[in-house]
């Protein structure tokens, strides 16, 4: 059974989608833009589990690695896992079995950082939400 790392990199517009994401990132100033782009913090009050994370890849590809943590601690893992979501956009149609069977090889470990990473996105996501709730003051993030 292949696992999501194969299935990603059979797919070209994963790498597409990927690309657009990072380049977007790259527009995007790490300080934000200024207004309220998220539409649950908008309707709620609260931000939700992803407010920062698209200011912290955009510190992450600009380098500023404190920033990128700072802003969203899922920000420097998603940016991994959008590099290697890129695969399958810059890799020519012959090497992807390679690819393929170097996953296949490292399965275990990717799958563990992977999980972890989603892990800790939806640990800091409540945590969050339940400093707002019990604090009653903005959250320092």
């Amino acid at each position: 059974m292949d696992g999501a790392a194969i299935w990603c990199l059979r797919r070209r517009w994963t790498g597409l989608l990927c690309l657009g994401i990072l380049l977007a990132a790259c527009i995007h100033p790490a300080e934000g833009l200024g207004i309220n782009a998220c539409s649950f913090k908008w309707i709620t009050g609260y931000p939700c589990f992803s407010c920062g994370l698209t200011r912290s890849l955009s510190c992450a590809l600009r380098g500023r690695w404190g920033d990128a943590v700072r802003m969203h601690p899922a920000g420097p893992p998603a940016l991994a896992l959008l590099l290697f979501g890129l695969a399958p956009a810059v890799l020519p149609e012959g090497s992807r079995p390679a690819a393929e069977n170097w996953f296949r090889r490292r399965r275990r470990p990717l799958n563990g950082f992977f999980l972890t990473a989603g892990a800790l996105f939806l640990l800091y996501g409540l945590g969050r939400i339940a400093w707002l709730f019990a604090a009653g003051v903005p959250s320092p993030w």
